[in-house]
């Protein structure tokens, strides 16, 4: 009995991986960012947690494609960075009954067209907050 508990667990563990991954570096002096339209748990977490670390926030209002340039987010108010953030509760956690996202997310800054920060998975939106706070730091 005790192995099948074990086993459950693991697996029940394995379902909520995610990654979060810091590729450039942030200006720290032009903490300025777009992100996409939504709410939600975690939208609302991240950009709360966007402004309390001293971000101005604005909302993206879409995604044009120029041929030859690729794409490029339109209506980013003049954001040095934008965040791409796709999310859906999938889940409880058990424990703690907080949702469970799916989530795939990208930071670009706008002045170099780099990519700054990405990160996938599955995981509560405080968890994943926590780690794109880190990764913009």
């Amino acid at each position: 009995m005790k192995w099948i508990l074990a086993l459950l667990c693991v697996a029940l563990a394995s379902c909520m991986t995610f990654n979060v991954n810091k590729i450039g570096a942030i200006d720290t002096s032009k903490k300025t960012i777009a992100v996409s339209m939504g709410g939600g748990d975690l939208a609302n977490s991240i950009k709360s947690a966007l402004r309390a670390d001293g971000w101005k926030v604005s909302i993206i209002d879409g995604l044009t494609v120029n041929p030859g340039a690729g794409a490029a987010f339109a209506g980013t108010r003049g954001s040095r960075y934008t965040m791409k953030l796709t999310a859906e509760a999938i889940d409880l956690e058990l424990g703690t009954f907080q949702k469970v996202y799916s989530f795939d997310m990208t930071v670009l800054d706008n002045a170099t067209g780099e990519e700054i920060a990405n990160g996938s998975g599955h995981q509560t939106a405080k968890r994943i907050t926590r780690k794109v706070m880190e990764a913009l730091k």
